[in-house]
């Protein structure tokens, strides 16, 4: 490891304990991303009143985004 350490190099003292690196698979693909971004989360949805809520606030939320000022609901 000694090869790869620099002067920028953080060295991390772990006292004889195991230490992994993270992983972080940041990435995203770009349709399901996008449709992610405008979708309304109902799975644990419990009431129709809940239900009716989320989506009420997901049109006001894009109304104002494409700047509409009409109110929604």
């Amino acid at each position: 490891m000694d090869a790869w350490r620099g002067p920028q190099t953080h060295v991390v003292d772990a006292k004889g304990r195991r230490l992994l690196p993270g992983f972080n698979d940041a990435h995203v693909h770009f349709t399901d991303g996008g449709a992610q971004l405008d979708s309304v989360e109902l799975n644990d949805v419990t009431s129709t009143q809940e239900f009716a809520r989320r989506i009420a606030e997901r049109a006001a939320k894009t109304a104002r985004a494409n700047g509409c000022k009409a109110a929604i609901g």
